[in-house]
């Protein structure tokens, strides 16, 4: 593959795509587990039983996948 395949928009958009999934994953797990939905954990605030899926949801990501905190948002 050339070089500058490597550095095109293309290609960097794709290598981000499987990052956002984990995160996905994850929050959809930790929604789950507590019974909410995914609309409720993506919201900025919330009750004290969504912020705990919050955390949980970054636990796993980072733990699970190796995300930085960069990564999740």
């Amino acid at each position: 593959m050339p070089k500058d395949c490597l550095s095109s928009p293309a290609l960097s958009f794709a290598t981000k795509l499987p990052k956002r999934s984990h995160a996905a994953l994850c929050g959809a797990a930790a929604a789950a587990s507590l019974a909410i939905t995914q609309h409720e954990i993506a919201a900025r605030r919330g009750r004290q039983r969504v912020a705990r899926a919050r955390q949980i949801a970054i636990y796993l990501a980072h733990v699970g996948f190796g995300l930085n905190y960069t990564h999740l948002g």
